[in-house]
């Protein structure tokens, strides 16, 4: 749709050239005859003027001196801003009325409140408060306040975490660390694999297993190939570290076949043929350097409790499925009792035979 030069009233094309003024536009047969084109130099001069100023320098015939124009609007102090500051833009408090700076209180879901409001029910001014305070409405602190309630920020942050990202938190507080993505609880008797972000972002479910699902683990260690100081590569052998944890101390006490290594993980591997690699290095890291030795020390330590805990799974398996109860055992004693009575078994018999069955 045309539009109308502000100067003259001559409809300007959609696609025409035009120069734009602070409070209007202008064609160009209007700009040239205030000496104006259209260059970039052009187009800053006119934003600078208006209606009145290009009508006077038309009245006047005076043309512009561009590049004076430019210079005069360097040397021009800038104008004070319009926009209200932080102290003039005010926001009622949802709870009590008080009015709020643009930067001050607490943004809740359906609403703001001041920082006596918040810190009457416990909030306070920091990140975990700030945080929590989505999750809340007016009436939540309305309720908070009429109870004398105070509020746990970090809890309500905790309660609003989904079930995975509350898991985490829980292993990470009282579990027994972790290597890589794998996250041990001997309180919990449980493996908690860490999703990464991207999994995490696209809610990916979860992979969480028992002490009793795990089956056996791989050491595995990969070598690569490093050149020395005279320019000489050595070749490097990498593989499986086969055995339990002793295998694994042997094979990294012992002297190295080569100069670096690439990656050291183990592969746990659990009941309905799932398998979960934990990663405790993923770069490039000289056999002499002290982080291969820390991981050494790493990988010996969760060895070593990888072996417990598979010895406490074949431990259970071997013990009875079903115990004999206590009534069980005194009937068996009375029936030997009756045995001994009769002269059927010997005074030593009977003993054996209750000790077995008492378990002494």
């Amino acid at each position: 749709m045309a539009k109308k030069c502000d100067i003259c009233g001559k409809k300007i094309g959609l696609m025409a050239s035009r120069l734009d003024i602070k409070d209007g536009i202008m064609c160009v047969d209007c700009s040239e005859q205030i000496g104006l084109k259209t260059g970039l130099q052009s187009i800053s001069v006119a934003k600078d003027l208006t209606i009145d100023d290009v009508k006077s320098y038309q009245d006047s015939h005076t043309k512009i001196d561009i590049a004076k124009y430019l210079d005069d609007m360097k040397s021009k102090p800038a104008e004070p801003s319009q926009k209200d500051s932080n102290t003039k833009i005010k926001h009622p408090c949802a709870v009590c009325g008080r009015e709020i700076g643009l930067l001050g209180g607490f943004k809740l879901t359906d609403g703001k409140i001041c920082d006596d409001c918040a810190s009457r029910v416990g909030l306070k001014n920091n990140f975990s408060s700030q945080s929590a305070v989505k999750y809340l409405t007016v009436q939540d602190i309305k309720n908070h306040q009429d109870s004398h309630t105070q509020i746990d920020a970090k809890q309500l942050l905790f309660d609003n975490k989904s079930e995975y990202e509350k898991l985490l938190i829980t292993f990470k507080k009282e579990g027994n660390g972790h290597i890589g993505k794998v996250y041990l609880s001997d309180k919990r008797k449980q493996f908690l694999i860490k999703l990464s972000f991207m999994e995490n972002l696209a809610d990916e479910p979860f992979q969480l297993y028992d002490y009793s699902d795990l089956e056996g683990y791989d050491p595995i260690e990969n070598g690569t190939t490093i050149e020395d100081k005279h320019g000489l590569s050595r070749a490097i052998a990498g593989g499986l570290i086969a055995g339990p944890t002793g295998a694994v101390l042997g094979a990294f006490s012992g002297n190295k076949s080569y100069a670096a290594v690439s990656k050291v993980s183990v592969v746990l591997y659990f009941k309905g043929d799932h398998r979960v690699e934990a990663v405790l290095l993923n770069e490039t890291t000289k056999t002499d350097s002290s982080a291969y030795h820390i991981t050494q020390q790493e990988l010996l330590r969760f060895c070593h409790d990888l072996d417990t805990i598979i010895a406490n799974n074949n431990s259970n398996v071997n013990e009875p499925a079903t115990p004999v109860s206590a009534t069980d055992s005194a009937d068996q004693l009375r029936k030997l009792k009756g045995l001994l009575d009769d002269g059927i078994l010997t005074e030593e018999e009977f003993t054996a035979k209750k000790k077995q069955i008492l378990g002494i």
